[in-house]
């Protein structure tokens, strides 16, 4: 798991690297996401999986398989099974 885990992170942080020099928008809200906020921070980067892993989505998917989104936006969309409601995410 630990070298799995380790592979997530480099991945991830190539995408957020990416997506920071086009400025990539939420992909769950269309909302600009500020880049210089910690990924822990409501309004900080994170990278979606487009499909969940929970849905059996691949747990490195590369960059086609991910997406750019706010953390709220992402813990708010959960695992996929919940019904999404944009409005209740508080934009």
């Amino acid at each position: 798991m630990d070298r799995q885990h380790r592979k997530w992170r480099e991945l991830s942080a190539r995408y957020r690297e990416a997506c920071r020099q086009v400025d990539a928008p939420c992909a769950l809200c269309g909302q600009p996401i500020d880049y210089t906020l910690s990924g822990r921070n409501r309004y900080g980067f994170t990278s979606d999986h487009i499909e969940t892993i929970g849905t059996g989505g691949a747990v490195l998917p590369g960059f086609d398989g991910l997406r750019p989104a706010h953390q709220k936006c992402n813990a708010a969309r959960g695992d996929g099974t919940r019904a999404r409601n944009i409005a209740a995410w508080g934009w």
